[in-house]
């Protein structure tokens, strides 16, 4: 038995809840990056062409 239950299989309001903690967490991170002028991207999801743009 795997230790933590299937996202799918848990209950609507446990679905709701996580939604809306995944939407403030996501929030802070952006808050906090902005604050320190720092980029919330995660360079290993974009493609290699797209990091070796030139910036404008």
């Amino acid at each position: 038995m795997s230790p933590l239950p299937n996202f799918w299989q848990l209950p609507k309001s446990h679905l709701d809840r996580a939604s809306i903690l995944d939407l403030a967490l996501g929030q802070l991170a952006y808050k906090l990056a902005s604050e320190q002028n720092l980029g919330t991207a995660i360079e290993s999801f974009f493609p290699v062409s797209w990091l070796q743009r030139e910036e404008y």
